[in-house]
């Protein structure tokens, strides 16, 4: 997903519905029971990618910028089980 589909489904809520209804229509995004182990997981998986962004040295951005979308991939996976979704896909993800 580009920068502007992100703006357009951040600024239009049907967009956004529509997008989500695709998914589940799809299967790629399911419903599934929350499992407090596997929220830790994805937490913790992206609290060791912050951890790698803090130690890198700067002459490694782009590996910077890659722990960075993990990090933030992470966090989002889990944040979606705990509406007790799980998502096959990272744009799915994302756009959850």
């Amino acid at each position: 997903m580009n920068e502007f589909e992100l703006n357009k489904l951040l600024s239009d809520s049907k967009k956004l519905d529509d997008k989500i209804r695709f998914y589940l229509d799809k299967e790629i995004l399911v419903k599934q029971n929350a499992q407090k182990n596997e929220i830790l997981g994805h937490i913790a998986k992206a609290e060791h990618n912050l951890e790698f962004i803090n130690d890198i040295k700067n002459d490694f951005n782009d590996w910077i910028l890659v722990a960075c979308y993990y990090t933030s991939y992470h966090m989002a996976l889990a944040l979606i089980l705990t509406k007790g979704y799980y998502s096959k896909n990272h744009d799915a993800t994302l756009s959850f």
